[in-house]
């Protein structure tokens, strides 16, 4: 896929960094007793929220506004990192929501070793079969917030890198766990984040955590990638202009 127009204007995007206060997942959503080594981390893998993300008019009220009480909702998900747009106001927001040591349970056979990124929204699996309303737009606020969203991740790796990018589908441990996760327009999105333009994500559609149940990107989530931005088994594929899908 290629890069956004160097003259689009990019929204700006609240970061608020969360990582400093108590958990306040489900008790089935982390554990207290394990602790990940941040110095083992090895790349990104990617999620979507699968629903649309709103606020309570109290917590709009208590957080000064949309943003601040959305970046709150990403401490109710067990991604280290949230981002999404609001959907009165429309701002990007990032949620830095939790620490890189502490081990929840967003990624499955990829807990330990990945960053987990959510983006807040609901993706079909292929463009073709979106649906609106109940789909989530891909706008500019949204690819904001996305980038910058890989760019807080990419500063939790280890190392100088490259680092590999993967989605959830890559990493399940189950028959039919999550191989619809996150969509191909969550994968639009992120292909065209300056991380990956960078080189310090490399998409890698191949690889699977687990191989007795992790799945390879499908056809349709490849033809936005870039080859010379992916790993070397990917040999096939034709990058996507971004301002064709994004509205």
């Amino acid at each position: 896929m290629t890069a956004p127009p160097a003259d689009i204007f990019v929204p700006p995007v609240l970061v608020v960094d969360l990582r400093g206060e108590p958990c306040v997942l489900r008790r089935d959503q982390w554990s207290p007793h394990l602790r990940r080594d941040p110095s083992r981390f090895r790349g990104v893998v990617l999620h979507q929220w699968a629903s649309h993300v709103g606020t309570e008019a109290r917590l709009r009220a208590k957080y000064k506004g949309e943003a601040g009480a959305l970046a709150r909702r990403g401490q109710h998900a067990p991604y280290a990192i949230s981002c999404g747009v609001g959907l009165v106001t429309g701002e990007a927001v990032v949620s830095l929501a939790h620490p890189p040591e502490r081990y929840t349970y967003a990624s499955d056979s990829a807990c330990a070793e990945f960053v987990s990124v959510g983006i807040m929204g609901r993706f079909p699996f292929e463009e073709d079969d979106r649906v609106e309303p109940r789909d989530t737009a891909l706008t500019l606020a949204l690819f904001a917030a996305v980038n910058r969203a890989l760019s807080e991740a990419v500063a939790m790796l280890p190392g100088d890198g490259p680092w590999p990018l993967i989605t959830h589908r890559q990493s399940i441990n189950g028959p039919r766990d999550h191989v619809l996760c996150p969509g191909e327009a969550s994968v639009v999105l992120a292909v065209a984040s300056s991380a990956v333009r960078d080189g310090l994500l490399v998409p890698d559609p191949d690889y699977v955590v687990l191989p007795d149940w992790g799945r390879p990107w499908p056809a349709s989530w490849r033809r936005h990638l870039n080859n010379e931005r992916c790993a070397p088994s990917v040999s096939s594929g034709a990058a996507t202009s971004f301002d064709s899908l994004v509205v």
